[in-house]
């Protein structure tokens, strides 16, 4: 009965490794480099994540019978147009055969980078469960949000701002030897209209 119960911990352990960030800080989590994976362009030639170094990335995992995916392309194809001269980089990824892809292409109007994941090997590894799943990176590679779903222009540019780095910081407090405000009672109208809501 030990050696059973041992081994299922051992089993555990091995589930859990597997699900977490790797020793070399890489992962899927925000905060973490994301693990590297290979790619296959219209002209068969392969891509890396690796080759973003030190460029900022969304990597969009998507397919040309999803409707979702449909909506949030002419999304997308406006920011690529903003920001390709910027340095970042668009990556959509599909595991669909390059004959079905080509023509919708075409037809949607798309001029972003359209990659091949065959076999879909690297949705897989990223742990696609859903699509659309957009991950944004910075130009560490490192995983600054994770969205599942559709993406609209205003959600995608705060998105961006992120991978770019162009999110300022929150302001430190001025130091100050003043006592704190004596607290004012307030009713629930007070607090109408300022929930804000957070990118994650």
């Amino acid at each position: 009965m030990r050696r059973v119960t041992v081994s299922l911990w051992l089993v555990l352990a091995l589930l859990l490794s597997a699900c977490g960030a790797s020793d070399d800080g890489t992962g899927l989590e925000v905060g973490q480099r994301l693990p590297d994976a290979e790619f296959v362009t219209f002209a068969g030639e392969k891509v890396r994540v690796s080759d973003l170094a030190g460029r900022p990335a969304i990597i969009n995992f998507w397919a040309t019978w999803c409707v979702p995916c449909k909506q949030e392309i002419p999304v997308i194809q406006a920011a690529y147009e903003r920001n390709s001269a910027s340095g970042l980089q668009f990556l959509a990824i599909t595991d669909e055969a390059q004959n079905e892809v080509r023509a919708f292409y075409g037809d949607f109007g798309m001029s972003f980078p359209v990659l091949f994941d065959s076999g879909g090997a690297a949705s897989r590894k990223y742990r696609i469960q859903a699509i659309p799943t957009t991950i944004f990176i910075d130009r560490d590679g490192v995983v600054v949000a994770r969205h599942i779903g559709v993406l609209d222009a205003a959600l995608l540019d705060e998105y961006l701002a992120q991978a770019l780095g162009d999110t300022p910081a929150p302001a430190e407090p001025a130091p100050t030897n003043q006592a704190p405000p004596t607290p004012q009672p307030t009713s629930p109208a007070d607090d109408l209209g300022h929930n804000a809501s957070a990118v994650f």
